[in-house]
């Protein structure tokens, strides 16, 4: 039987635009870590799964993945907890953390908790996946001069 894969989100986006999304045609649509990290992995597991479903509200699932950031999980998490708490047997719950905070930490036991590097291997459940390629990085150029100051604008000077 075939798990029901449930990719839970909770933001501004549009979630129309991103199942119809295509990384490597249009790879700066969702630029950002909820678009590299989250909508992204969406779309790869849809791919082996093509039954798994992104929404902005709860449903029947066998598994949730949340999207672990600080404004977007808390009450995705708390949605996904009372569903659990109704149901005979519960889901499990994939947290993917990308480039969440520390402080962003789930707000109850996740089933899994997926983080960007080794050096978030904290829990027990936590695993290790490296993020997917991201598409339309420029490839660097060793021809080209390059200076990157880092700072604001008030903390050195301006260089032309």
């Amino acid at each position: 039987m075939t798990k029901k894969i449930h990719f839970l989100y909770e933001g501004p986006v549009d979630l129309d635009a991103v199942r119809n999304w295509d990384p490597e045609k249009d790879p700066m649509r969702f630029p950002d870590g909820v678009g590299h990290g989250f909508f992204q992995n969406f779309l790869a597991v849809r791919g082996l799964h093509p039954e798994t479903v992104i929404s902005k509200t709860t449903g029947k699932a066998d598994i949730y993945v949340v999207y672990q950031k600080k404004r977007y999980s808390y009450r995705n998490n708390l949605a996904v907890y009372w569903e659990m708490m109704r149901r005979k047997s519960p889901p499990q719950i994939v947290s993917i953390h990308s480039d969440a905070p520390l402080e962003s930490l789930p707000v109850f036991f996740v089933s899994r908790s997926v983080v960007p590097n080794l050096f978030r291997l904290t829990e027990a459940n936590d695993r290790f996946i490296p993020l997917l390629p991201q598409n339309g990085l420029i490839k660097s150029n060793g021809n080209r001069k390059t200076v990157a100051v880092y700072g604001g604008r008030k903390t050195g000077p301006i260089i032309s």
